[in-house]
């Protein structure tokens, strides 16, 4: 089966062969068929973006069910996206919880993020605001760009964590690096306003401003 999901990505990606996503299915289907679960996950994905079959939710569903009943991490944070915002299924944040939580001891960053989120707003479990640091803190070690947003805010609003300034200001930092806008817009007030312990600092400040402009053009300079 692995050699099947093998084939298929080839005829995604184009790589040695043409782009044929309607070989690329067929592949995907032959090992999804033997249950290899990444084969399960990656057909989910075609038939619920509409790539080399009609788009279909229903059985989008079914072969993220399958695969993350088979142990796939991804498929079981994208289960749990399904059941968080009711695409093709009814809103359940508790069945959402339990799959993000299934991708998360997995260490797979999505689940980890959306169960912190979870956790702090107490949605389909029970509110802990000293637990749910913890999976921001392992998503963010995985370079997750919302969850050093996340982060930064519980350390500097005391959230489930001792404030502290400086772990504060490392968090924004590296999530503004990662290009989250209101990361860099943080940034920008932190050295105009002097915040976080440290000093207003106009030149940083104008760096994060042409920083900010950028992200907000695309990436260009203003």
């Amino acid at each position: 089966p692995a050699a099947m999901n093998n084939l298929a990505a080839l005829h995604v990606d184009g790589r040695g062969v043409p782009v044929d996503l309607g070989v690329a299915r067929h592949w995907y289907q032959k090992g999804a068929d033997a249950g290899y679960a990444l084969s399960q996950y990656n057909l989910a994905l075609m038939h619920g973006r509409g790539r080399g079959v009609p788009r279909n939710d229903k059985l989008m569903l079914q072969w993220l069910q399958r695969a993350a009943a088979a142990g796939h991490a991804r498929a079981q944070a994208q289960l749990g996206r399904l059941y968080l915002d009711g695409t093709g299924v009814e809103v359940n944040p508790a069945i959402a919880a339990e799959w993000f939580r299934k991708a998360a001891l997995q260490n797979e960053a999505q689940g980890q993020y959306h169960l912190a989120l979870l956790l702090q707003h107490g949605a389909g479990l029970p509110r802990d605001l000293d637990e749910a640091p913890l999976w921001l803190s392992r998503a963010a070690a995985q370079g997750h760009p919302i969850a050093k947003w996340e982060l930064a805010r519980a350390y500097e609003n005391g959230t489930g964590v001792a404030a502290d300034a400086r772990l504060a200001l490392q968090h924004y930092e590296a999530a503004a690096l990662a290009n989250h806008i209101d990361a860099v817009r943080r940034m920008q007030g932190i050295y105009r306003d002097g915040e976080l312990g440290q000093a207003a600092d106009p030149s940083m400040a104008a760096f994060w401003g042409l920083k900010l402009r950028m992200a907000m053009s695309g990436g260009r300079k203003p």
